[in-house]
């Protein structure tokens, strides 16, 4: 399986595995049924997932409603997100061990280490915690490790608010624990639940940080639809959700919006506006929006949403990118603004995979200092894999010196793979780079090519093609306008084009010469 399913599998025998070799995407719903279930043995594997696609797709498939009663699913999953969903037999009351009705903090924190008491790793309890009306945080939830907890609305929009003083992350997630913050909403454009980070009630000094830190590893948060963060000021990486460096966590957004969120440094770098997805973590990103959210300060920038680090993971889906911005203004020597909307440094090639999203009017604005990437940059030897995504109105803006690339900007030796409808501009700032064309470029595609050094450019390979898809994608591939009266862009290959110096005999009027 792969893509979009809604389908039930049925069963005659007493084994039948379903195999995911690539994402499930939104909407799917998978439904596995047998006839004889009493034939089935107590653990026996109904699923199986490739590498990079368990925790994106695991949760589209379910068991039959029949066999709920008696019948429950277990995960697997490995470091290369790959995994196993297997049988369990049995009595099970529900997943759902108690639901909780809160309207305070200390009710809240209270429902939440019930939970924590009766769960353990080879035994973890879900709780489900149903917001009755706003809630003001006064310190930091913990959810400890091990416990499995669901916050929700009662069908009403409430909101939980920073309150004043609370400089912490809002939600810290334990050691091999898991939160998910789902709701009622009945379609993608409706917030039933909303988490305010209060952005007024923080300065710097008071060191406020993400809403959610998942820096204790080997833990899972999970986002669904009519879930909005807004509001929030951090001045630490990940202004609303962050990693650490080699502890693992994995993050699912499965919708929802992140509005209006600021990340601010007085003192040194900073990363990930909204997200900072560190060394070995993995985030899946679909259905969501991502609106007026800054990063900014005067010294290195990375990313005004996103950051993803050497090993870390991400796939984005579906999702829409507005108005987000990187204020930079700089400080010192060698620091710079990377990606109004993403810092890509993972150097795997299927590492940072963006499809079918939109990025709009987001940018950098530089009072001083140099700026990189309008929505993306991608560093030096690192992979980015794009299939239907649009670029529009993203820009630099800037006093100072600025070096261009307003919608995707590329270092030395990066490679773009691309695919299916792609609209952008993109434009290297180092030697050399390829543009890698997967599969064929679709009607209504424009993608300009720009380069800092173009001389040292010329005469190279600077796009590559599989087998067979050329001639349908060549012709919607040209130079940037500045560049078109000196170079001209070769498909004398079949396989690829090369950057070519036009001869003094071409820049002269050809037909003199007659």
């Amino acid at each position: 399986l792969s893509g979009k399913i809604v389908a039930e599998f049925y069963s005659t025998s007493s084994t039948g595995v379903l195999e995911v070799v690539e994402n499930l995407s939104a909407d799917s719903d998978v439904r596995v049924k047998f006839g004889k279930i009493a034939n089935v043995k107590d653990g026996a594997v109904i699923a199986a997932f490739a590498d990079g696609t368990m925790s994106g797709s695991k949760d589209y498939v379910q068991l039959a409603e029949e066999h709920r009663d008696d019948c429950r699913l277990e995960y697997t999953t490995t470091e290369q997100d790959a995994g196993t969903i297997v049988l369990k037999k049995g009595k099970f009351e529900s997943d759902v061990a108690a639901v909780v009705g809160t309207d305070t903090y200390t009710s809240l924190q209270a429902a939440i280490d019930a939970a924590a008491a009766a769960s353990t790793a080879d035994n973890p309890v879900t709780v489900e915690i149903v917001s009755l009306g706003d809630v003001m945080l006064d310190e930091t939830i913990n959810i400890p490790e091990s416990a499995n907890i669901i916050i929700t609305d009662d069908g009403s929009p409430h909101t939980f608010k920073r309150s004043a003083g609370n400089a912490g992350a809002l939600f810290t997630v334990g050691a091999g624990a898991k939160l998910t913050f789902t709701s009622t909403a009945s379609d993608e454009k409706e917030m039933k639940l909303i988490i305010d980070g209060n952005k007024n009630a923080v300065t710097y000094t008071s060191g406020a940080t993400s809403i959610v830190d998942l820096g204790a590893g080997n833990c899972e948060l999970t986002i669904n639809r009519g879930v909005q963060f807004r509001g929030n000021r951090s001045y630490a990486n990940g202004g609303v959700i962050t990693t650490a460096a080699d502890k693992p966590a994995v993050i699912t957004i499965l919708g929802g919006r992140f509005a209006d969120n600021e990340t601010v440094t007085e003192k040194g770098a900073i990363s990930g506006g909204v997200m900072y997805i560190a060394n070995g973590s993995t985030a899946v990103i679909r259905d969501a929006e991502f609106n007026s959210n800054i990063l900014s300060g005067e010294y290195t920038l990375n990313g005004g949403v996103l950051y993803v680090d050497k090993t870390g993971k991400v796939e984005i889906d579906h999702c829409t990118f507005k108005g987000n911005r990187i204020n930079y203004v700089g400080k010192g020597t060698g620091n710079i603004a990377f990606g109004g909307v993403m810092t890509i440094s993972t150097t795997a090639k299927d590492n940072a995979v963006v499809k079918n999203s939109t990025f709009t009017e987001n940018g950098i604005t530089a009072i001083s200092g140099n700026g990189f990437g309008g929505a993306f940059s991608v560093g030096g030897g690192c992979h980015l894999t794009m299939s239907n995504c649009e670029f529009s109105e993203n820009y630099l803006d800037t006093a100072g010196t600025i070096y261009g690339g307003k919608d995707v900007r590329t270092a030395g030796n990066t490679v773009i793979h691309l695919s299916g409808k792609i609209n952008g501009e993109f434009f290297n700032t180092g030697a050399a780079y390829t543009l890698d064309i997967t599969d064929s470029l679709t009607e209504g595609s424009a993608v300009t090519m720009k380069w800092n050094s173009v001389n040292s450019v010329e005469g190279k390979t600077v796009v590559t093609f599989a087998k067979g898809i050329m001639d349908n994608s060549k012709n919607y591939i040209s130079l940037d306008e500045s560049l078109r009266g000196s170079y001209f862009l070769d498909f004398s290959d079949d396989k690829a084009i090369l950057l070519k110096k036009k001869s003094l005999v071409s820049l002269l009027d050809w037909r003199r010469f007659l």
